[in-house]
Formats: C-alpha cells, structure tokens, sequence
C-alpha cells in the first residue's frame, strides 16, 4: 500500500526543525539580549526533564481509558500535573535553586527556551517514531485485508491523501509552546522576586490556569478525536501568556534587581535611608 512521500518526509522535517529552534533560540537570545547567562538554559531543560520525564510519564500513561468516565480522569491528571510541576518547579529553581549574582530578569528567557525547546524535541520524537513506523508497516503490507489485521487501516484512511492539516496545525502550536514557555517563565521569575506584589501572584495564577486549559484541550482533542478548530482555543490561549509575558519583560528588562534580596524584598529605599543618614552626621 501506497503513502505520498510526503507523510514520510514530514516527521524528519518537523523533528529537525525542533532542534533547529532549540539551538537558534538559545543563540539568538545569547547574541541579542544582553547580560545573558548560559546556565540557566540548562537549568529549563532539567526542570522539563523532571517534571515531566520523571514525574508525568512515571504516573499518567497507566491510567486506563476503557471508558469515558475514565477517559475524563485521563484528561483531568494530564492536564493537571504539567503545570503543577513545570510552573511550580519554575518558582522552585528561581527562589531556591539558581539565584543569580545580580538578579539578571533576562536569564527567565534563556531559562523558558531551554524549557521550551527541549519539550518540543523530546514529545515531538514520542509523538512522530510510532507515527513513523505505522507509515513503513503500511507500505509493506499488500492490502487493506492486511492493513485491518494489523490496525493499521485508520492510521491509512487519515494519511492516504497527504499529511492532515490537523496535524500541521498541531505541529505549529508545539512549536509555539516553547514561546509559551519563555513567557510563562519570565512571568514567573518576576513573581518570584517580590512573592508580596498582588499583580504577580494574580499573573502567576493566571500562567497556572490557562496552563492547565491548553493541557486540558489538548487531552480532549486526543482522547475524544475532536474537530481541528478546537485547536484554536490552545492557539488562543497560549498567545495570552506570550502577550502578558511581552509586557512583564517590557516592563523590567531594564531594571537593575540587585536591589533585590533573594526574599524578594526591595531594599533600594533601605539603602538611601542609610546614605542620608551618612550625609547628616
């Protein structure tokens, strides 16, 4: 049985457009934005690796999906244990773990593209590998008879015509998740060095939420096989924290957080105090 060459070219593609974009984006902030650190580029790799590596895919793929009750508790734990431990461990790395010399607000960027891209790579090689083996049994099998014995006859009817655009609009919005992911985590970095500031737990609630929806949608589209336009509830929701996060780095990009301790208390007015009191004596 035949496949255009294209669905056999497209995950050789897209995966190496994956790591075209980690290693791009890495570069281009460390050319572009200054006072860059390497390290903490690493640093949202390993919380990726954790929380999902080491957390998601030890728990959530042994949930049974026999029925639809089951099928919901599915979405629900899927959907809820990405941003409890990718978020949560974002405030965990920046509050506890890596504290920069000088609280360099740009290091959350670096941090969000090494998150981001190393998600990107590693799902979409979980998601394209079985893809890619289901395309050659395919063609090595002589007929539909044979395509039905082997389950493979769905898998044929989707791709038979070319690469559905459900697909490429799916691959579109991973790789927009790692722009996602720099945002949510200069958001949170920000929340991280003034945990009293209202706005900042409000944003940071607000980054765990629609975490949770675009999870939750996306469950629901795999689960349940749902129309291609439920897609646009993620897309739309997703460039929400990429514009929220564009305004927060806006905002204090430029600002010098060495005057921040690490309990993120400001100390900028503590300081002044002392020097006027040198100044009267």
């Amino acid at each position: 049985m035949e496949l255009p060459i294209v669905c056999f070219a497209f995950p050789y593609i897209v995966f190496g457009i994956s790591i075209i974009m980690y290693i791009a984006i890495f570069l281009l902030i460390l050319k572009f934005i200054p006072n860059v650190e390497k390290l903490p580029f690493l640093w949202g790799t390993i919380n990726w690796s954790i929380a999902i590596g080491l957390i998601y895919h030890v728990t959530v793929p042994f949930i049974p999906t026999d029925s639809n009750q089951l099928k919901y508790l599915k979405a629900f734990i899927s959907a809820i244990v990405p941003p409890t431990t990718e978020d949560v461990g974002r405030f965990i790395v920046f509050t506890f773990i890596y504290k920069s010399k000088n609280h360099n607000f740009n290091n959350s960027l670096i941090f969000g593209a090494g998150h981001g891209g190393f998600e990107s790579i590693v799902m979409l090689l979980i998601e394209l590998i079985p893809l890619l083996i289901e395309f050659y049994a395919i063609k090595n099998a002589k007929d539909e008879e044979e395509l039905i014995e082997k389950k493979l006859i769905t898998t044929y009817e989707v791709y038979k015509n070319g690469v559905p655009g459900k697909d490429i609009f799916g691959i579109i919005l991973r790789f927009l998740g790692n722009f996602f992911h720099m945002a949510a985590s200069v958001i949170i970095y920000r929340f991280s060095l003034n945990r009293k500031e209202k706005k900042y737990i409000i944003l940071f609630i607000v980054v765990y939420i629609i975490h949770f929806c675009t999870d939750l949608c996306a469950q629901f589209i795999s689960l349940f096989e749902l129309n291609i336009w439920f897609n646009f509830i993620i897309l739309g929701l997703t460039l929400v924290i990429i514009v929220i996060g564009c305004f927060v780095w806006k905002e204090n990009n430029n600002k010098e957080y060495s005057d921040y301790d690490f309990e993120g208390q400001n100390i900028t007015n503590k300081k002044e105090d002392i020097v006027k009191m040198v100044d009267m004596i």
